[in-house]
């Protein structure tokens, strides 16, 4: 179970072959045009490299049996088109373990250096044929729990003495068996109603509580859309689109009070009582004292499908009420603290604010920093500190009243977006950034964008008033967490509001010696009122085996959850450092390596470079992480950008970050997509993916015309050979802009051609994430033309895709290794321990 490279000194570089702006090109060639710049050859196969797009080629299983986690059998690759089946362990969708074969001693876990973490997305969505999480309704009596540890009674409970006791599986306290509970054991000692009980035979269960677990008589949840009506954003089109989904949205979520709050140099509400034929807008001036100008309940909020005639009625309206504005001014803070005060009356609830002008008046006003100069590169990393601390405190007010606050940015100016950052990390929201955007772009990509990341934000399962804790068993304890969320006590998750994508990182730590051949338990249990005003207990379970041996515990490694703390590591690093992360990371992989060829192939040749099976990848993603935008040095990303893709990978599932560090690289030319795409009955969707390419320039041809799918971003490239045959099949001509050197294009739509429809059920199939995966955001696509546009818009969008052929020499000169190059190093530094 290892991966064998025949590796005995460095190869050579192979070039990037990128010319930088200004520098010339070989003749017949220019920026884009691959197949004018070939890399020399290593003296070795890359091919034989472990690499995701062969381990994906591989048979994975059509389905996945929770219950192999106690044997110790890793899920199947993050990726991998698998069926999650729930038999009496959570889905690794919902909680997924580095370590599926727990270290029995602390010492043994330092010796591997790997990590001890859970990825955990309570709310996790089931996909297609998957079994929902059963509900089990305890409002009479509560649910079952240890009555020392406060577990919840799950499928690893060992019932004795007849069933009218039980051993709990975490702590090994023998409880009673509540006599509504009870039932007689069979000859093996399992209860006979096993099967019938869901929290005894399945991993993830919703319990209906009792009165107990509630503070108040739950409600459905409000949310508060406060919009920027300054000048900017009327001008960029934000308010409209805005408006226009809004409209189209609200209606599908009957039962959930809202809000509109617009702003600018001033704050206004509008009443929309469903007594009222017209809506009445009410300005509060005072943007240094704020208050509410009327009651909250009832004439602020109020339900879409009650009160929809005035409140279309204010759709229509708000475009021509401040189409002709003037006010370049927004009093955003002090809005947000109006919202505030609108739903602590609701106890709890989201706020989702749509910014187009930094905020410049009022509570939390903040100034221009490109303005004042600060946007050089010495100070840059004063501009990753916030201006203000007002945000950090409101944010901190928000979570304890349990409102989540959720920002759509917009534009093309500095938003300073470090200062907001608190809001989403303490409130468990969300951010999202859109820069440049402009609603009347010809390609309509931001639109598109936008308008899907909203519908998803309302649509998706959402709970508030959370508050989560995991659990353990003996011998385990629990050494922090990672992701957006607040706490008050040393135990305890806040959630002022989550979803189906929300994402945590749990890190464990051993407290004693553990004994070989027993058992580990992990548990989430989250306590949370559902959108539609239901008060639920989620709880996850999962058990694994303690194992003592160095080959057993990577043997039961997995690679999403390991990655997704290297990430993390990364984030760490930045928050407390303002150099790379890269050292650190890479001693952490050498020493991993290097612990698995010692304790587990000490016999192989020197020459070889051996790598676990389950972790073969690590060294290729590790390569995407040190190569991501985030970590490279300069200023070929704005640091609102920079601020951005740190609160992206502060959340991502494994899934999606792997996606973003290794993307799919597809051809759409000479048919290849009619030949490996078959379609669904009704056209929408495809049935199997096209075979994707390696992330290197060899895979590209000058004829040829691919997609590459970031996760994140998706970008079409064509080749500066493709012919006007094939261009016609999938795209069409826009308007001439000013900016561009040549033609702009576009993807043609689905009734373009047969060629066309098929592309875009690819397009939707990967942006939906499958029958099998979600995807939590919308990539929007840029279309590249090799060698054919000059413009600094183009010539950027070329070289962020370059830039995700990772497996090639980079440009970044701190660190430009090829994947080649990168296992060359590796493998040394591994020698050198080795002697």
């Amino acid at each position: 179970a290892a991966q064998p490279g025949a590796v005995h000194q460095p190869a050579a570089v192979p070039s990037f072959g990128l010319a930088s702006p200004g520098a010339a090109t070989p003749a017949g060639s220019a920026p884009g045009d691959m197949s004018q710049q070939q890399q020399p050859k290593p003296k070795m196969d890359p091919a034989s490299f472990p690499n995701p797009i062969s381990f994906l080629q591989l048979s994975a299983p059509d389905e996945y049996n929770t219950r192999q986690s106690i044997a110790g059998t890793p899920p199947p690759f993050v990726l991998s088109n698998t069926r999650i089946i729930d038999q009496g362990c959570a889905s690794p969708r919902a909680l997924r373990m580095s370590l599926y074969n727990v270290p029995a001693t602390k010492d043994l876990l330092n010796l591997t250096g790997l990590p001890m973490v859970a990825t955990l997305r309570p709310l996790a969505r089931a996909c297609e044929g998957e079994m929902v999480p059963s509900v089990v309704d305890r409002s009479a009596h509560g649910p079952v729990r240890c009555s020392r540890c406060q577990a919840y009674m799950n499928a690893w409970d060992v019932f004795l003495d007849g069933g009218r006791k039980y051993r709990c599986a975490l702590c090994e306290k023998v409880n009673d068996t509540p006599p509504e509970c009870y039932s007689p054991l069979d000859a093996n000692g399992m209860r006979m109603d096993a099967l019938s009980r869901p929290e005894l035979c399945r991993g993830t269960v919703d319990y209906i509580p009792n009165a107990s677990y509630q503070l108040h008589e739950p409600s459905p949840i409000a949310t508060v859309f406060v919009v920027d009506v300054s000048a900017p954003s009327v001008q960029a089109g934000v308010l409209q689109q805005v408006i226009t989904h809004l409209k189209e949205v609200l209606p599908s979520l009957p039962g959930r009070p809202v809000a509109i709050m617009t702003v600018d140099s001033a704050i206004h509400f509008y009443t929309l009582n469903a007594n009222q034929s017209e809506p009445q807008m009410l300005v509060v001036p005072d943007v240094d004292d704020v208050f509410l100008p009327v009651a909250a309940k009832d004439m602020l909020l109020v339900c879409p499908e009650k009160s929809a005639k005035p409140l279309n009625a204010l759709f229509d309206r708000l475009p021509s009420m401040f189409g002709n504005t003037q006010d370049s001014c927004c009093a955003l803070g002090s809005a947000l603290h109006a919202a505030f005060f609108m739903l602590k009356s609701c106890n709890g609830g989201r706020i989702i604010a749509f910014s187009r002008t930094l905020p410049n008046v009022g509570l939390g006003a903040l100034q221009d920093r490109t303005a004042l100069g600060a946007n050089s590169k010495v100070k840059e990393t004063d501009q990753m500190k916030p201006q203000s601390r007002w945000y950090a405190t409101f944010a901190e007010q928000s979570a304890l009243a349990k409102i989540s606050i959720d920002l759509f940015a917009f534009g093309s100016r500095s938003q300073d977006l470090v200062s907001f950052t608190p809001m989403q990390e303490m409130t468990c929201g969300q951010l999202y950034y859109y820069p440049g955007f402009y609603a009347g772009a010809p390609d309509g990509r931001l639109q598109e964008q936008f308008g899907t990341d909203l519908r998803h934000n309302l649509t998706r399962e959402i709970g508030y008033e959370g508050v989560m804790r995991v659990r353990t068993s003996s011998g385990v304890a629990l050494a922090g967490y990672e992701g957006n969320h607040y706490m008050s006590n040393r135990t305890d998750l806040e959630l002022a509001a989550l979803n189906e994508d929300t994402t945590f990182l749990v890190k464990m730590k051993h407290e004693e010696k553990l004994k070989d051949g027993a058992m580990v338990v992990v548990q989430a249990a989250l306590l949370y009122t559902t959108a539609e005003g239901k008060r639920r207990i989620r709880v996850h379970t999962i058990a694994l085996p303690v194992v003592s041996k160095v080959a057993a515990v990577f043997r039961g490694s997995d690679l999403g959850a390991v990655m997704h703390q290297y990430a993390h590591d990364a984030l760490s690093h930045l928050q407390l450092s303002s150099g790379s992360p890269r050292d650190a990371l890479v001693n952490n992989c050498i020493k991993l390596l290097h612990a698995y060829r010692r304790h587990c192939a000490a016999q192989s040749s020197p020459g070889q470079l051996i790598l676990p099976e389950t972790l073969k990848l690590l060294p290729v993603y590790l390569l995407g992480l040190f190569k991501h935008d985030l970590f490279a040095p300069g200023n070929h990303i704005t640091v609102d950008q920079r601020v951005y893709l740190r609160q992206l990978l502060r959340w991502l599932d494994p899934a999606s970050l792997q996606l973003m560090l290794y993307p799919r690289l597809i051809p759409l030319h000479e048919g290849s997509l009619l030949d490996t795409c078959p379609l669904r009955e009704d056209g929408l969707a495809v049935l199997a993916m096209p075979e994707a390419l390696r992330l290197q320039r060899d895979s590209i041809r000058r004829a040829g015309v691919y997609l590459m799918d970031a996760g994140v971003e998706m970008f079409v490239f064509i080749g500066s050979s493709a012919t006007p045959e094939q261009l016609q099949l999938l795209f069409v001509s826009l308007p001439a802009d000013a900016s561009q050197s040549s033609p702009r294009i576009a993807l043609a739509p689905p009734s373009h051609s047969a060629e066309a429809a098929r592309l875009h059920a690819l397009l939707r199939t990967l942006r939906t994430g499958g029958p099998h995966s979600t995807r939590p955001l919308f990539p929007p696509i840029t279309v590249l033309r090799g060698g054919a546009d000059s413009s600094p818009q183009s010539q950027h969008a070329l070289r962020r895709f370059l830039s995700l052929l990772i497996e090639d020499r980079s440009q970044d000169p701190a660190f430009n290794l090829s994947y080649v190059n990168f296992l060359c190093h590796v493998h040394r530094q591994i020698q050198l321990k080795m002697q």
